[in-house]
């Protein structure tokens, strides 16, 4: 016999309001919220079903407007996921703040301190491969399906800042390591393809602004697409201008329109005093310069960015850049790690606040509607 199909529509009753609690929809928009509140704590509270609806609408990205059955949930499926240069794993946690929780997270890193860093921030959730080098057929093989493949390879060879870098194709230098990603691209979209979930297989890379054209459109030829450019300063007083390459769903029309990609914009909503800490520092400026593990990049116009009262001219604290990157407060402090360490690992670290907004379209393209159990 088939199943009777439940309108979102309200049914009119001719009691109280109360009795409205009662409506096969109001059942359903509560479990549907219930869902929603697992992955997003912000979601407001139930109100009716019209509103409730609505709100999911917006957490998902989905919607849900022809529901067969009144036990069906919304769940977010757990991706298996393979992280090239992973560094200090900023992918990681800019997934687990979009409420997404891998199933698998593979990384591919030789620092031996941002190795170090994983396994104190991330124990037991981080599956270390080692040199992506290293990688041959028979390694991806055994890592069997990916959903999600992202990788920003070290930049000192293609940015034009380096005077002294060997390109894309430099010999003994880091350029050559994009095409060690192509080369990972090419299996997992590959094997997508052949299993038959090609729109399921999901990737990015990210790379400097401050490459030679060239270099850029080598780039873009490999990956088959344009890349999108993103700053820092569209969500934290902080530039970082990056390149994203990716067959995520993101508009550059759209970014454009809703003021997400600033040139030399100063967000409005937060300046760099109200990342300070502690009492008697002053920013000297609003907006950070791109932070590099050369402090001396920091002064501008031989200003140095903080006045601090007791030592004079200063520096953003670590704690301060992590916040300001999107890390949780002393993330890279980890085993007693040094100063110095922690500043040449955040230097090569991604902004999650770029990150997140670029993977936001995760949330509504892993969601699943499933029966729940009687």
């Amino acid at each position: 016999m088939p199943r009777k199909k439940v309108r979102l529509t309200r049914r009119k009753h001719s009691g109280t309001p109360s009795h409205c609690i009662r409506d096969a929809n109001t059942r359903l928009a509560r479990q549907l919220h219930n869902a929603a509140l697992k992955y997003n704590s912000s979601v407001p509270a139930l109100k009716d079903c019209k509103v409730v609806m609505s709100q999911v609408n917006l957490t998902l990205g989905r919607l849900y407007q022809n529901i067969e059955v009144s036990n069906m949930r919304t769940i977010i499926k757990r991706p298996r996921v393979l992280s090239l240069f992973d560094g200090i794993s900023s992918g990681l946690v800019a997934l687990n703040q979009l409420g997404i929780i891998p199933h698998s997270y593979y990384s591919s890193e030789i620092d031996a301190d941002c190795i170090k860093l994983q396994r104190f921030n991330h124990p037991g959730k981080v599956t270390q491969l080692g040199n992506i080098c290293n990688l041959d057929y028979e390694k991806l093989k055994e890592l069997g399906t990916i959903d999600l493949l992202f990788a920003g390879s070290p930049c000192n060879d293609l940015s034009v800042v380096n005077c002294r870098r060997k390109g894309l194709l430099g010999k003994d230098g880091t350029g050559p390591l994009f095409f060690e990603f192509v080369r990972i691209l090419y299996y997992f979209k590959n094997l997508a393809n052949m299993e038959g979930r090609d729109h399921d297989f999901f990737w990015f890379f990210e790379n400097t602004c401050a490459m030679e054209v060239e270099t850029k459109n080598t780039i873009s030829r490999f990956l088959g697409c344009q890349p999108l450019k993103v700053c820092a300063s569209s969500f934290v007083p902080m530039k970082r201008k990056r390149y994203f390459w990716t067959n995520l769903p993101v508009d550059q029309d759209q970014i454009i329109n809703h003021h997400l990609l600033p040139v030399d914009d100063i967000v409005e909503h937060a300046k760099l005093q109200d990342f300070l800490l502690g009492s008697g520092r002053k920013a000297q400026t609003d907006v950070l310069p791109t932070f590099t593990s050369n402090k001396l990049n920091m002064v501008k116009n031989g200003m140095f960015p903080v006045v601090d009262d007791q030592d004079g001219e200063g520096h953003v604290h670590l704690s301060e850049i992590e916040s300001l990157f999107g890390l949780p407060s002393f993330y890279t402090a980890g085993p007693d790690m040094p100063l110095h360490s922690r500043k040449r690992m955040l230097a090569k670290c991604w902004d999650v606040h770029s990150v997140k907004f670029l993977m936001n379209s995760l949330i509504s393209l892993l969601a699943v509607k499933t029966c729940a159990s009687a």
